[in-house]
């Protein structure tokens, strides 16, 4: 008899055990499985992050809040305004080329960019800028359109091609979105649908602009202006925006940060900084990860320890008197290594099946901080090395058995 069939017949025979055992490798696959896939969705969220730019200007708020916000579109409610006086003072006093050099008000800006949000198309931002977002002075890397062109007037939009491929869209299509302006979900409800024809579709990047819709500055305005008094700031009114994107003359954003911290009531982040303080906090979760999935597989692999080494005690006459009859610790080494892997391997498909189940609940249950990338996919087989580990595993784990085989004398277990 081989020693794969003995070892399919000693795991028959014990169905109690062999399926108590399965049970304690599948769980813990499926529940490392699911950690790496939520890691790296959470990981994969904030790879999309615009790092061309030097800082982010809007409403006060937590640096992390300010950065995801602008540069991620995180965010269920509309974001908090900041007039847009503000960008035009700016933009006319502190960007260089735009006007002759002032001594007296050096400039240090080299760039400046209004994000207004105002309106969703099937769950996506649809932002507004002006041609400051198209055009923007070299070596800032600008929108490049494979075809068409940027919107110009308030009945027309703009999308990146990987957005056009996932939703179906080609140049001149007419699109219906709805107004996003208000916190309040009926006052965005009274306002009328939008509807825009496409005229440019961008080169993918990669970067969050991939995601989103971009119409004329003018088309925020006018919605914006749609929506009751009482909801309008009472001095801005609808001349209103909620992100300022900026590079820095020479990355030296110390002038802008001490005029808009200091003299205004929005507020100014630098992007490396935050970008470096996000990653030691997702390197923080990381590592969480690795321990707990670390933990759950150990726990697996000693409940499998435990089952071999009390079934090798319950069969250390048979195995002395396979021994008598022919078969040699190379057989009996081999039988008990293809049990293990028999059972670390189908306790990994049972687990990686209940992976694949139950992911999209567990997706569901952190949407908060789910991917909302452009063709972002997690397959299942992403969690291909808890698998691996796993099953080497339950190979060490039915090895334990081979300690003692090495050291058993047949004759004197015969004779007991």
């Amino acid at each position: 008899m081989t020693p794969l069939r003995l070892a399919l017949l000693s795991l028959a025979r014990r169905r109690t055990a062999t399926t108590i055992a399965l049970l304690a490798i599948a769980f813990p696959v499926a529940a490392g499985g699911a950690l790496l896939r939520l890691y790296r969705a959470s990981e994969q969220r904030y790879s999309s992050l615009d790092r061309s730019f030097d800082a982010v200007v809007g409403a006060k708020a937590g640096e992390l809040d300010l950065l995801l916000g602008a540069l991620n579109g995180d965010g269920e409610v509309v974001p908090e305004p900041i007039t847009l006086n503000l960008y035009n003072t700016i933009r006319a006093n502190a960007i260089a080329g735009l006007s002759p050099p002032n001594a007296a008000q050096p400039r240090f800006l080299s760039s400046l960019i209004p994000i207004t949000v105002f309106a969703r198309f099937h769950g996506r931002r649809v932002i507004a800028s002006d041609v400051s977002f198209w055009q923007r002075p070299a070596p800032e890397p600008s929108p490049v359109f494979i075809s068409g062109r940027a919107p110009t007037t308030t009945t027309e939009v703009s999308l990146s091609e990987a957005l056009a491929k996932t939703e179906g869209l080609h140049l001149g299509d007419q699109i219906s979105v709805d107004p996003w302006v208000s916190r309040s979900n009926s006052s965005n409800a009274a306002l009328a649908k939008l509807s825009l024809r496409v005229v440019g579709i961008t080169k993918a990047t990669g970067a969050f602009w991939d995601q989103v819709l971009v119409a004329d500055l003018r088309l925020a305005t006018e919605v914006l202006a749609r929506l009751p008094s009482s909801e309008l700031h009472s001095a801005w009114k609808e001349h209103i925006t909620h992100y300022l994107l900026a590079n820095c003359l020479h990355g030296d954003c110390a002038t802008l940060k001490d005029l808009i911290n200091q003299a205004t009531v929005a507020q100014m982040i630098e992007v490396k900084p935050a970008v470096a303080k996000l990653r030691r906090l997702l390197g923080q979760g990381q590592r969480m990860g690795l321990v707990i999935t670390t933990m759950i597989l150990t726990l697996g692999a000693l409940a499998v320890a435990g089952m071999m080494l009390t079934r090798f005690d319950a069969m250390r006459g048979q195995l002395a008197v396979l021994r008598a009859i022919g078969y040699g610790r190379r057989e009996v080494a081999l039988w008990l290594l293809l049990e293990g892997l028999l059972l670390g391997t189908t306790a990994t498909l049972c687990g990686a099946a209940l992976d694949g189940a139950s992911f999209p609940w567990l997706r569901h249950l952190t949407q908060s901080w789910a991917p909302t990338a452009v063709g972002l996919d997690l397959p299942l087989l992403s969690s291909a090395p808890v698998w691996a580990a796993a099953i080497a595993a339950t190979l060490v784990a039915a090895c334990l058995p081979l300690l003692r085989l090495l050291r058993q004398d047949i004759h004197r277990t015969l004779r007991s």
